[in-house]
């Protein structure tokens, strides 16, 4: 009994995060049509298992020059870690959320050698 009870808070909960996750998503996606110019931090670091975990922030301004910073996309990559994945992650994230490559005034790393 106590194994069902668990297991569904489990899965209550896990739901629960992704519509959360979800619904920020959705509204980091609505103020960044709207982003005139933006620039990207990337960060990247591996995690306990030897995966790289890539996390990409925003900074955008709007037409009434109001600042916007969110984390914009986390991907993860497995196996070896290149220049090329981490451009590619990038990219999908900036497709994906209907971002003008043209607007994109700067991109700011950690320094890493990929």
């Amino acid at each position: 009994m106590r194994s069902n009870v668990t297991r569904h808070l489990v899965d209550t909960s896990g739901n629960r995060v992704e519509n959360i996750a979800e619904n920020i998503s959705s509204q980091l996606f609505e103020k960044n049509g709207h982003v005139e110019w933006f620039s990207l931090a990337l960060d990247e670091s591996t995690d306990v298992s030897d995966t790289a975990q890539v996390l990409i922030y925003i900074r955008g301004v709007d037409k009434s020059y109001e600042v916007h910073e969110e984390l914009l996309d986390m991907y993860s990559i497995h196996g070896t870690t290149t220049g090329r994945d981490i451009f590619k992650g990038v990219e999908m994230a900036i497709n994906q959320k209907n971002l003008r490559w043209k607007n994109l005034k700067c991109i700011t790393t950690d320094g890493g050698k990929t």
